[in-house]
């Protein structure tokens, strides 16, 4: 039997899935929200990836599990897939369940419930992931109405594909027709709406200790929507840890964001035109040595977002940095987030291994964004030219080993670097 952290090593190694297939983000997200969250009975409409990770799941917490699939070549290959990793009891079922017409307009359909095995027909689901029917079939509005009476009141409804048109246009009508469902919209893989009919409030963070500089400018947009994420899905970190903002070229309206969290940013500098990573790097490394003694550093541009809904991740990442004195930097950036597979000072392939549940190891370079490190690295690596030059001159300082936290908590939003001159490849 895998363990949680067995499945997440398995989720980062592994190529990304097809089109349309729950992205690696995805997989590593759900694998976490499921131990965090404990429930006793999945339901999971349409199969794969997912379901190997739904079903390790309950064979490891003696929770009851169930997957719908209409066809029958994906039940096969899933049923495989599955056995080859988790051993199945009575209460994991992978069955065939057709799609049947409903009395929709838009003809939407739905999985036929009487497969359900007659010994799980009462179970209250506390998890349900929706990844089928196909748009094909006429979308997923079906699915949730349907499921309505079979959920658990505490129950929490994963939608993947959350972006497209017609899932859109589902949770509308969802919504207006049950005022009491509230939608959290994470924005990995194909998007994923997060429903409840109950509130979930976050856990709150508290970043004392912690300095962190945001770099920014040009991208107004993507530093509100990392702002805010931040304040919503980690209550009270803006509020405790040592804010530094450099808004790089004076972006008027990226400084009218910044002045919407006056209260939380404590210095915010801008420069009066848009320099290159190394010189805005420079500027905060030296605002953060010179203003701040916090103990921890965390560096971000406006274009990594916090997305994940597993709590205590910046208290894990202190943790290691606090106990262990070989580990150079905790990265923050979701685990399956593409990254170089090679050192980028020796160009040695970089082998991560599993090191607890929630953390890889591996000799690695540093990199800046995101990861907590210790305030003694902004030292080390200033000044700078680049990113490049920064690695080199950790390297030479034998700051060699970097931790991975799994499933991590920051993705990368925006479409390319922010406002880099000199471009690379993925760190």
């Amino acid at each position: 039997m895998t363990t949680r952290g067995e499945d997440l090593l398995d989720i980062f190694k592994m190529p990304e899935p097809g089109p349309y297939a729950l992205p690696r983000t995805a997989l590593a997200e759900l694998a976490g929200r499921l131990e965090h969250l404990r429930p006793r009975a999945v339901l999971e409409l349409g199969s794969g990836e997912s379901s190997r990770i739904i079903h390790a799941y309950a064979a490891r917490h003696g929770a009851t599990a169930l997957t719908l699939e209409s066809e029958h070549r994906y039940l096969t290959k899933t049923g495989l897939n599955v056995v080859r990793h988790t051993p199945i009891s009575s209460r994991q079922v992978i069955v065939h369940a057709p799609l049947i017409s409903t009395s929709r307009p838009d003809g939407a359909k739905m999985y036929s419930l009487d497969a359900i095995p007659q010994e799980l027909r009462g179970v209250k689901w506390d998890f349900v992931l929706i990844d089928g029917p196909r748009l094909a079939d006429g979308g997923r509005a079906a699915t949730l109405p349907t499921l309505m009476p079979m959920l658990h009141p505490q129950c929490e409804v994963w939608l993947d594909d959350a972006t497209r048109p017609s899932e859109r246009a589902a949770i509308r009508e969802w919504t207006q027709s049950m005022p009491a469902l509230k939608v959290d919209n994470l924005p990995i893989g194909h998007g994923v709406a997060v429903l409840r009919t109950h509130q979930d409030e976050p856990r709150p963070v508290d970043a004392s200790g912690v300095v962190l500089t945001l770099l920014t400018g040009q991208r107004p947009n993507l530093t509100a929507s990392t702002l805010h994420a931040l304040h919503k899905r980690a209550p009270g970190m803006l509020e405790t840890a040592t804010v530094i903002a450099l808004n790089n070229g004076n972006c008027s309206a990226t400084a009218d964001v910044l002045r919407e969290y006056d209260d939380m940013i404590e210095l915010a500098v801008s420069t009066d035109s848009v320099v290159s990573i190394g010189d805005a790097l420079a500027a905060l490394t030296s605002l953060l040595l010179n203003y701040t003694d916090d103990d921890y550093w965390i560096h971000l541009e406006d274009d990594w977002t916090l997305a994940s809904l597993t709590p205590g991740w910046l208290d894990r990442a202190r943790g290691i940095l606090s106990d262990r004195c070989d580990i150079g930097q905790v990265r923050l950036r979701a685990a399956c987030e593409p990254t170089r597979g090679a050192h980028m000072v020796t160009d040695r392939a970089l082998c991560w291994e599993l090191d607890t549940d929630d953390t890889m190891i591996a000799e690695s370079h540093i990199t800046l964004n995101p990861s907590l490190m210790r305030r003694e690295l902004a030292s080390l690596i200033t000044p700078c030219i680049g990113e490049g030059h920064a690695q080199r001159k950790a390297y030479a300082a034998g700051v060699r080993r970097a931790a991975q936290l799994l499933p991590g908590a920051f993705i990368h939003a925006g479409e390319g670097r922010s406002l880099r001159i000199e471009m690379g490849s993925p760190a």
